[in-house]
C-alpha cells in the first residue's frame, strides 16, 4: 500500500493521441476508497507546467513500480484547490493581438496557443541564451538549484500557462522579478499584476532593494481606475455607479497638484512614487518626454494642429495650481477635456516606453494597459504573483 508522502507519476491515454505520452508526479498525502475508482489518491502537485518533454524525468520512470489501475486524483493543496475551476488568462501575443485570452485550467495544454516569450518576439536562440546565462550567473546568490532550473525551463516552455507553488518565503516573487528583467534585455515587457495595493508595493520594494541598478517598474495601483471617458489616473466614477461630477473632478485635479508640487527632481528617492500618475507627472513637469498629438472632440475625431502633449499637461496642471487663474472648478468643458487628454497622452507613453508594469488586477485589463503596455517593445509576457488570492479575474477580460 502506498505511504504518505510518496511520489506518484501519474499517465493517462487521452482521445488526442498527441498528448498519450503526458505524465504528471505528484506527492501523496492521503488515499481512500470511493465510488467507481479503485484508488483517490489526495496529493500535492509535485510539479504542474507542460513543456516539449514530458514533465516527469525518465528516471523517474525506471525507478517506479507500475499499477493499471481505476484512479481518481484530488487536490489537497489549500493554496491552489478552490482555482482548479477557475478561468485564468493570459495575453494572447501568438495572433498578434494585444487581448487577454482565457485558459480553463482543465483545458487541454496542447490545445492552448504557445507563449514562449523568446519565441514570439522573434529572439534568437542565440540570444534568449545569452540572456538566460547572464541572469542566472548574475543572480546565482538569490537562487537556489530548483530555482535555476526553472530559469532555464522558460527557453523550451511551450504552455501557455506555468504554476509556481511554494511555501512563503521560498522566493516565487524573486523569480518572478528575475525573468522580468532577463525579458526586458532582450526587449521583452513583463506585465506582473498582483491582487492588492501592498503586493504591488512589495514588488517594487524587492526591485529596489534587490536589484537597484536595473530597470525598475512603474506601478499601477487600485486608486487608479481607467474610465474611457473620464480617464484622470484617479477614481472618476463613484462607487454608487453614478457618473464622475465636477467635484470628484476638483478632487482629482487636488491630488493631481500635490503630486505635481512634490515632483521636484532633487526631492525623489531612489524608489518609488513610482505609480503611474507620479511618473507621469515629473516627467512632463522636467521636460524628460515629449508626445506628440491632436487633441479630440467629443466624437473621438483629431482636431488642431499636432502638439507636445506633455507640454500641455504641464500647462494646465500650473493653470490650476496658479492663484491668479480660474480654479479648476471654474474651467469651461473644453479646458477640462484638454488636460484629462494630455494626462492620458503622458501616462500612456510612460506604459510604452517602460520594460516592466507592476499593476493591480483590477486594472490589467483596462484599456490604459492593453493598448500601450509593451507597445515599442518585441513582445509581452504577463505573470500573476499571489494568484489564489487573487479574486478578480474576471476583470482582465476586455
Amino acid at each position: 500500500m502506498l505511504q504518505p508522502m510518496t511520489e506518484v507519476i501519474l499517465t493517462w491515454q487521452p482521445d488526442q493521441e498527441k498528448t498519450a505520452k503526458t505524465a504528471l508526479c505528484f506527492v501523496v498525502e492521503d488515499m481512500v476508497n470511493a465510488g467507481s475508482a479503485d484508488l483517490v489518491l489526495v496529493v500535492k502537485w509535485k510539479n504542474v507546467g507542460y513543456f516539449r518533454e514530458d514533465s516527469v524525468p525518465s528516471t523517474k520512470y525506471q525507478e517506479a513500480k507500475e499499477y493499471d489501475v481505476r484512479l481518481s486524483v484530488v487536490d489537497s493543496g489549500i493554496t491552489y484547490h478552490r482555482r482548479m475551476d477557475a478561468v485564468h488568462l493570459v495575453w494572447d501575443v501568438e495572433r498578434g493581438h494585444r487581448i487577454l485570452w482565457p485558459v480553463l485550467l482543465k483545458q487541454d495544454p496542447y490545445s492552448l496557443p504557445t507563449t514562449n516569450a523568446f519565441e514570439l518576439a522573434g529572439v534568437s536562440e542565440e540570444d534568449a541564451a545569452k540572456a538566460l546565462r547572464e541572469y542566472t550567473t548574475d543572480f546565482t546568490s538569490y537562487l537556489n538549484k530548483e530555482q535555476e532550473q526553472f530559469l532555464k525551463g522558460v527557453l523550451i516552455m511551450v504552455a501557455a500557462f506555468l504554476i509556481i507553488e511554494a511555501a512563503g518565503g521560498m522566493g516565487k516573487t524573486r523569480i518572478e522579478i528575475i525573468l522580468s528583467l532577463m525579458f526586458a534585455s532582450v526587449g521583452v515587457v513583463t506585465i506582473m499584476t498582483a491582487p492588492t495595493n501592498t503586493a504591488v508595493d512589495r514588488i517594487c520594494e524587492e526591485y529596489a532593494a534587490s536589484f537597484p541598478k536595473r530597470p525598475q517598474p512603474i506601478s499601477v495601483l487600485a486608486s487608479t481606475t481607467y474610465d474611457e471617458d473620464e480617464l484622470l489616473g484617479k477614481v472618476t466614477k463613484r462607487r454608487d455607479g453614478n457618473a464622475a461630477t465636477n467635484e470628484d473632478s476638483d478632487t482629482v485635479m487636488a491630488s493631481l497638484i500635490d503630486q505635481f508640487k512634490r515632483s521636484d527632481t532633487k526631492t525623489r528617492s531612489l524608489v518609488p512614487d513610482n505609480d503611474l500618475l507620479t511618473v507621469s507627472i515629473h516627467r512632463a513637469k522636467n521636460g524628460l518626454v515629449q508626445v506628440l498629438g491632436q487633441y479630440n472632440d467629443k466624437n473621438g475625431n483629431p482636431y488642431g494642429e499636432t502638439v507636445d502633449m506633455a507640454k500641455e499637461f504641464k500647462h494646465y496642471l500650473e493653470l490650476a495650481h496658479n492663484p491668479d487663474e480660474k480654479p479648476h472648478a471654474e474651467w469651461d468643458p473644453e479646458d477640462r477635456g484638454k488636460y484629462r487628454q494630455c494626462l492620458r497622452a503622458v501616462q500612456a507613453d510612460v506604459l510604452a516606453n517602460t520594460p516592466v508594469v507592476v499593476s493591480t488586477t483590477v486594472n490589467a485589463g483596462s484599456s490604459m494597459i492593453r493598448q500601450n503596455a509593451g507597445r515599442n517593445f518585441k513582445g509581452l509576457i504577463h505573470t500573476i504573483d499571489e494568484a489564489p488570492r487573487d479574486r478578480e479575474a474576471d476583470t482582465y477580460i476586455p
